[in-house]
Parts: structure tokens; sequence; C-alpha cells
């Protein structure tokens, strides 16, 4: 999906991540993130559709700081693999959520459209 098309502001967002599929688990980096997905830089490919469940590290990977959401493969590129999110927890939203609004600086903007996102 190019950046016109998109509805959630995507922010450059560098952090260490682990993803589980039904093809294994695999350790990479997201490398931008939105409320909606995540660009997650690694050299496997995971076939577009699949479901997964993405741990993202805020600090070191060895920290228990941490939030996970599921999501599907909905794209790939030579880099790594677009991951749109499907689910979370409360709490991990909210990691989510400061992680995008630090980022921006704006956390009424990052609950909007969570509430957009909701509403799909």
């Amino acid at each position: 999906m190019d950046s016109e098309r998109r509805c959630f502001i995507r922010v450059p967002f560098r952090s260490e991540a682990a993803l589980k599929s039904p093809e294994g688990q695999f350790r990479g980096t997201v490398e931008n993130l939105s409320i909606n997905g995540a660009f997650f830089k690694m050299t496997d490919k995971i076939p577009v559709g699949t479901a997964v469940e993405v741990e993202i590290f805020l600090a070191e990977p060895a920290s228990d700081i941490s939030f996970v959401i599921g999501g599907t493969v909905i794209r790939h590129t030579p880099d790594g693999l677009g991951i749109g999110f499907s689910g979370m927890y409360l709490g991990d939203f909210e990691r989510l959520r400061d992680a995008i609004a630090t980022s921006i600086g704006d956390k009424k903007r990052v609950i909007r459209e969570f509430l957009k996102f909701m509403e799909r």
C-alpha cells in the first residue's frame, strides 16, 4: 500500500522484534509503526495472508518491556514484511499508542486513529 492510501500515520520506529507464525519463529527489526501495522525487516519471507504474532521490544531484547500484537502478513518487499494488525490487548494498545504519540507528539491524534481503526 503506498503512503497516499494510508489512513493512519506511520512513524519511523526502530526496535528489535520477534515474529511467530506457523512457519516458525523469527527475529528482526521493526522499521516503522502505526496503529494499523508495521514494517518488519527480515530476510525470511512468510506468505501473504499468514496470521502472525509480533512482539515488539521497547528496550533491549533481554528486557521484559514489550508488547504483543496479532496481525497478518499483507505484503513483501526485498527488505521484509508489511504486517497489518488485527488484534491486541488494551495494555499492548497503550504501549503502541504511547510509542507513536512520543514520535509525533500528539496523543489525541493517535487515539482518534485508534477509534477509526475500531470502526472498520
